[in-house]
């Protein structure tokens, strides 16, 4: 994500003359955080998660890292065994979909202009949540 974004999702259109410096001091405070997450003897190391990129930086995570993926990835599986009318697997693989989403969606999470949620995050759910609890 371009630098000039990220500020703009920061601070809107009236950012501080430090803003660079202070984005600077969240990724290395960010970086650090990645470190302790990381396991003991990983090949991974922060900088291969948080990658610094001409004029800005991307996140490099693994679709199983990320809680909504996984989500997405069991409600489809039990999409198609609803679909296949295998319900007592769909009802298994759906329900289990709902465990990991057990809460509103980005209720901690603050968000600017270019995420675009505002104020509606916390009844936000990834694509799909909605079928998932039918």
């Amino acid at each position: 994500m371009p630098v000039p974004t990220i500020i703009e999702e920061l601070w809107g259109e009236n950012p501080p003359r430090s803003a660079r410096t202070t984005l600077q001091i969240n990724v290395m405070q960010l970086r650090q955080l990645i470190v302790s997450a990381l396991e003991v003897g990983a090949r991974l190391s922060a900088d291969d998660v948080l990658h610094t990129r001409f004029g800005g930086y991307r996140l490099d995570v693994a679709d199983e890292c990320v809680d909504a993926c996984g989500f997405e990835c069991l409600a489809a599986a039990g999409e198609r065994a609803f679909d296949s009318s295998d319900m007592r697997t769909a009802t298994q693989v759906l329900r289990n979909s709902l465990e990991i989403w057990g809460g509103a969606a980005l209720v901690d999470v603050s968000t600017g202009p270019i995420a675009g949620y505002g104020d509606d995050a916390s009844g936000r759910a990834p694509a799909g949540r909605a079928r998932g609890a039918d």
